[in-house]
């Protein structure tokens, strides 16, 4: 599905556009906005996310399956986190599980709450063998286990059922198993930032979307393209930034609307905007934070804030997934040391 799509020219894509990146930014933006208009063509796609309103209009989903879907994301954060893979694969590991969710259930078949959790664990194994890259400055790609798989499922799915019901997951979803990501838009959006941008906004951000994966409402409901932009917007607004003059703000935003036709004064931008305040509020910054300051310091007072104020019931490390499944959702959840320190690296 990516090479074929790279293979022709993104419709959106206007040449003034493609001059000005290049003018701009050199050989590397030029990539970038290709990059992202590949993947606004793949969110657009039936076939890389679940409908939009597969949930309201199924009516044979149990009441329960929303307190289902958002344990089980707070249990693959705290899998990732243990492990030390990227945070990435737990939105790509939702992807395929709400997408399976859908597919099955436009079948007439119902799944239990036992069955919900074997996909559950295929779906987290297969994220994690397909995009285990390693939360490290190295990124090496990292592999895991099935038996610890089984083990987290405290032996309730032997490998062969896990086996099974991976081939089942691939073969439903027509083997599309790189569907674009709120993570990886956030990535290309600050490739187009006019100077070096601050890593707490880049990481207040990646919190923000990385919360919203948890939600129906708007990791189901709303693109990733939208849903990454809303909460890059809503990082810079918290933060009182010499650095972001209006010019080079302006000259951001333009970048990323001549690139994607994404605006911050559409409405459906303000309606995401709005609902990730209600889920996530992010403080305001009492300091004020300049480009020439020290990234690693200001990130380090910040990641210091979430640890201590957001985080401090979290979780040393995961519990099996049908403890998860019977737990209720914490409020708040725990953000790994290694993930904290993505950005000092």
């Amino acid at each position: 599905e990516f090479l074929s799509l790279e293979m022709s020219r993104p419709a959106c894509m206007a040449d003034d556009c493609r001059t000005e990146m290049d003018n701009s930014g050199g050989e590397s933006r030029y990539f970038v906005v290709d990059h992202l208009n590949i993947m606004l063509h793949q969110e657009s796609n039936r076939n890389s996310r679940p409908p939009s309103n597969f949930l309201q209009e199924n009516t044979n989903l149990p009441s329960s399956h929303g307190h289902w879907r958002q344990t089980i994301c707070e249990w693959g954060y705290d899998v990732v986190d243990h492990f030390k893979f990227n945070r990435e694969v737990v939105e790509i590991f939702m992807n395929y599980l709400d997408r399976y969710v859908s597919s099955t259930l436009s079948k007439g078949v119902n799944l239990s709450r036992r069955s919900f959790q074997l996909v559950a664990v295929s779906s987290l194994y297969l994220s994690m063998k397909l995009h285990g890259e390693a939360d490290d400055p190295k990124k090496m790609v990292k592999t895991i286990d099935m038996s610890t798989f089984v083990k987290l499922s405290r032996n309730i799915f032997p490998e062969e059922t896990i086996e099974e019901m991976e081939l089942d997951i691939l073969f439903t979803l027509d083997w599309r198993m790189n569907p674009p990501t709120m993570a990886r838009f956030i990535t290309d959006f600050f490739e187009l930032f006019p100077s070096r941008p601050p890593a707490v906004l880049i990481e207040r951000s990646r919190y923000v979307a990385e919360m919203s994966v948890c939600v129906a409402s708007l990791s189901i409901e709303q693109r990733p393209s939208v849903v990454a932009f809303s909460a890059i917007l809503n990082a810079m607004d918290s933060m009182n930034m010499m650095s972001l003059q209006h010019e080079i703000y302006q000259v951001f935003l333009d970048n990323i609307e001549r690139a994607t036709s994404l605006s911050k004064k559409m409405s459906k931008i303000e309606e995401v905007r709005a609902m990730l305040n209600n889920m996530c509020p992010i403080p305001t910054d009492d300091v004020t934070i300049s480009l020439e300051d020290s990234n690693d310091s200001f990130l380090s007072i910040y990641n210091h804030t979430l640890r201590t104020e957001h985080f401090a019931s979290g979780k040393t490390s995961p519990v099996c997934v049908a403890e998860a499944h019977m737990s209720p959702p914490p409020l708040k959840r725990k953000r790994s040391d290694a993930n904290n320190a993505r950005e000092k690296k």
